[in-house]
C-alpha cells in the first residue's frame, strides 16, 4: 500500500491509543506522575498498618489515628494498634523490645505509624483526591519505598550505628536521614534486622544504654532503615520528589513543529510525484508523534531537582555492546557454512537486519560520552572484528571477543541468545553494568540512577504499548516465544507467573550477581539450546525476559516506567517519529533513550538508511574521542 495512504491511517489508529504518543509509558506517566508506579502492575501482597498509640496526657486519644487512617487508606488489610508506647519513645523512634515480630496475622508488608506526630496527621488529612495507594508505599514487587532527606549534620545517636555498620562491611557512604514517620517495612526487612540491632544493643556498655545516656542510641525504625538501605532491601526516595522521578508541575504545549529541516526529499520530476510529497509533508506535519515529549504536559523533573533531593550513586558502571559487522565477506561465509547443519532456523534468525551495520554504533557512543561520562569501560563484544573507526587505544575502549567468555564448545554462533547468557562472565566486568544493542541512544544527560537505585537495585524498564503485547502473541519469532519459554519454564519450577510484564527494548541495567544467579536458575534450560548456532523459537532471551521476570519475583530489580521512542525503520510515519525525537531536544523533554530498531529485510533501504543518518547527525553531530581521527586529538 503507498505510504500516502497508510501514514495517515497508522496516524490516526496511534492518536486513538491512550499511551500516545510515541513514549511507550508516557500516558499512565501523565495519570500517575510516579516514575516507580509501573503501568498496570498491581501488587500481588497484603499491606497492614500497626499504630503505636501512647496514650496519656500532652497525645492524642488513643485510637484517633487508627480511624483516620483506615479512612484514608482504606485499602490495608488491617490495622493493628499497639497501645502504651512510652511517649518519650516517639522521637527516637521504637524500643528494642516492641514486639513488631510478634504482632498476630501481620501482613508482610506492613507501615509503621506514631500516633500523635504532626506530619503524619497533615499527610493523612490531605485533600480527598490526594489518593494515596500501595505502590506510594512500596514497589509492584514489595519492595519498600524509604522517604529520605540529606542532611549536612548527621545526628549524633546515627553516627554511632553508622560506626557499627561499617565494622561489618556495609556500606554508610550516603549520609542520609530517613524521614521514618510513616515508614514501609516488610517482613523479611524485619527478621533479618532484628539480631544484628541486638547485637548492637549488646556490644554498648551499660553507661551507653538508653536510660543513662539516650542520645547515643539511634531510634530502632531508623536504624532499620539504614541497614535495608545498606543490604538493598529497601529504595531510598527524596522527600520532595514524592516516590518517582516525575514531578506534577505543568507545561505549555508547543504551539508548532520547529525541527531542523533535516529531512528534504529529492525534488520530484513529475506531478505525481510532487502530490504524493506534498500529502506526505503535510501528514508528517499533523502527525500527533511530530511534536514529541515536549507535548506531554507533566514534564520529568531536573537533573538539578532531582541531585538535591537523591543520593548518587557511587559505584562504577561499565557499559557493553553487543556488535556485528554482517556486510564482512568473511563473516558472511563463516554464518553460511552453518545454515545447513538445523532444519528448525526461525527465518527471522537469518534477516538481514539482524546483522546488518548501519553505523549505529558509532552514533550510540556519541550518545554516551555526550549524555553518561561517568561511564567507567565500554565493552564492545565481536566476533573476531572490530569497527574501522574504532579507537582501541582509548582508555575507556575494549573490545572482547566472543571467545573470551563464550565456552568453545559453543562456537561459532550467531545467536544472541547464548551470547546475552554468558556477558556478565566477561572478565573485569564491573558488578554493575548496563547492556546496550548498537541501536539504543542516550536522548539528554542523565546520572547512574537513571539505570540503578542509588543502593545498587537495576531498575527495569517496563513497556505497556498493546501493540507489543499483542506482537508478542501474534508474530511467534524467536524473541517473542522466549517470553512465553520464560513463562512457562516458572510454572514448571512452581514459581507464580503473575505478572506477566514486558520489558522495554532499551537499556538493560543489571548486576553481575543477579545475572549469575539467574543464570543458575536457568541454567538447563540455557544450555538446551547453547549450542544452536542460529535462534530457534526454543529459546531463553536473558536480559529481555528470562532474567528481569525471575528477579522481579526475588525483588532484586526495581520496575519502573521511563518515557521512551521505539521506532522501526519500516514504520511509513518514521518520519514524524525522528522529527518528535529532534522537538523534544529542543524543548528540553527528550527522554533517557530511543531506540532506532533495524527490521528491514533484504528490500532497498537506500531511503530509510538516509533518513536514519540524517537524524543521527542532527542529534550527534560531533565525533567524540572513542572515533579515530577525534578532533580533540592533540
Amino acid at each position: 500500500m503507498p505510504h500516502f495512504i497508510t501514514l495517515p491511517l497508522r496516524a490516526l489508529l496511534d492518536s486513538l491509543h491512550p499511551l500516545f504518543p510515541c513514549c511507550s509509558s508516557c500516558g499512565e506517566i501523565k495519570l500517575r506522575k510516579r516514575r516507580y508506579l509501573c503501568g498496570s502492575l498491581a501488587p500481588a501482597f497484603d499491606v497492614d498498618c500497626v499504630v503505636l498509640a501512647p496514650g496519656g496526657k500532652g497525645t492524642n486519644e488513643p485510637g484517633s489515628a487508627a480511624k483516620l487512617i483506615r479512612g484514608r487508606l482504606p485499602w490495608l488489610r488491617r490495622v493493628h494498634v499497639v497501645s502504651g508506647v512510652p511517649v518519650s519513645e516517639l522521637s527516637p523512634g521504637l524500643p528494642l523490645d516492641m514486639p513488631l515480630s510478634g504482632i498476630p496475622d501481620l501482613a508482610g508488608h506492613f507501615l509503621v505509624m506514631r500516633e500523635g506526630l504532626p506530619d503524619i496527621e497533615s499527610l493523612l488529612s490531605s485533600p480527598p483526591d490526594c489518593r494515596l495507594t500501595p505502590l506510594d508505599f512500596f514497589t509492584a514487587n514489595g519492595i519498600p519505598l524509604l522517604k529520605t532527606h540529606e542532611s549536612l549534620t548527621m545526628p549524633p545517636e546515627q553516627d554511632a550505628f553508622f560506626a557499627f555498620m561499617s565494622e561489618r562491611g556495609l556500606r554508610t557512604d550516603a549520609r542520609l536521614v530517613f524521614a521514618t514517620p510513616l515508614p514501609a517495612v516488610t517482613g523479611e526487612m524485619l527478621a533479618g534486622f532484628l539480631p544484628f540491632f541486638a547485637e548492637f544493643i549488646s556490644e554498648l556498655t551499660p553507661l551507653k544504654r538508653r536510660a543513662e545516656q539516650p542520645e547515643r542510641l539511634p531510634g530502632f525504625l531508623s536504624a532499620l532503615c539504614c541497614w535495608a538501605y545498606a543490604q538493598g532491601l529497601a529504595i531510598p526516595v527524596g522527600e520532595n520528589t514524592g516516590t518517582g522521578r516525575f514531578h506534577t508541575k505543568k507545561r505549555e504545549r508547543p504551539g508548532k513543529d520547529t525541527a531542523s529541516p533535516v529531512f528534504l526529499r529529492p525534488s520530484a520530476d513529475s506531478f505525481r510525484k510532487k502530490i504524493k510529497n506534498l500529502l506526505h509533508d503535510t501528514c508528517v506535519g499533523l502527525h500527533p508523534a511530530t511534536q514529541g515529549c515536549g507535548s506531554c504536559r507533566h514534564a520529568p523533573a531536573s537533573l538539578e531537582a532531582l541531585a538535591c533531593h537523591e543520593p548518587e550513586a557511587d559505584f562504577p558502571v561499565d557499559v557493553v555492546y553487543t556488535w556485528v559487522n554482517g556486510n564482512d565477506p568473511a563473516h558472511a561465509a563463516k554464518r553460511t557454512a552453518f545454515l545447513a547443519e538445523r532444519k528448525d532456523i526461525h527465518s527471522n534468525a537469518l534477516d538481514a537486519a539482524r546483522f546488518r551495520d548501519n553505523d549505529d554504533l558509532r552514533y550510540s557512543m556519541r550518545s554516551l560520552e555526550m549524555f553518561a561520562p561517568w561511564v567507567r569501560r565500554i565493552i564492545v563484544v565481536t566476533d573476531a572484528q572490530t569497527p574501522s573507526w574504532l579507537n582501541v587505544k582509548h582508555p575507556k575502549i575494549r573490545v572482547v571477543d566472543h571467545a573470551d567468555f563464550v565456552p568453545a564448545r559453543y562456537l561459532p554462533t550467531f545467536n544472541s541468545h547464548v551470547i546475552e547468557a554468558y556477558l556478565h562472565t566477561i572478565p573485569d566486568l564491573a558488578d554493575h553494568f548496563v547492556y546496550l544493542n548498537d541501536d539504543f541512544f542516550l536522548g539528554r544527560p542523565c546520572h547512574k540512577t537513571e539505570f540503578f537505585t542509588p543502593n545498587g537495585l537495576p531498575l527495569s524498564l517496563v513497556d505497556w504499548r498493546w501493540r507489543r503485547v499483542f506482537g508478542y502473541w501474534w508474530t511467534k519469532t524467536p524473541h517473542a516465544r522466549s517470553y512465553y519459554n520464560t513463562l512457562a519454564f516458572l510454572k514448571e519450577q512452581g514459581m507464580p507467573t503473575e505478572p506477566e510484564f514486558i520489558t522495554a527494548h532499551g537499556p538493560y541495567a543489571q548486576t553481575r550477581s543477579n545475572l549469575s544467579d539467574a543464570f543458575d536458575f536457568y541454567r538447563e534450560k540455557i544450555e538446551a539450546f547453547a549450542g544452536n548456532k542460529f535462534r530457534t523459537v526454543n529459546e531463553l532471551a536473558m536480559y529481555s525476559h528470562a532474567a528481569p521476570l525471575w528477579l522481579y519475583r526475588k525483588k532484586k530489580i526495581v520496575p519502573c516506567d521511563e518515557r521512551h521512542f521505539y521506532v522501526q525503520t519500516d514504520r511509513a510515519d518514521r518520519i514524524a517519529y525522528y522529527k518528535g525525537i529532534l522537538n523534544s531536544q529542543r524543548d528540553s523533554a527528550a527522554p533517557v533513550f530511543f531506540c532506532i530498531n533495524d527490521v528491514r529485510d533484504n528490500s532497498d533501504s537506500s531511503q530509510w538508511l538516509e533518513d536514519f543518518h540524517a537524524l543521527m547527525r542532527a542529534c550527534f553531530p560531533s565525533t567524540s574521542p572513542y572515533e579515530i581521527g577525534w578532533c580533540g586529538e592533540s
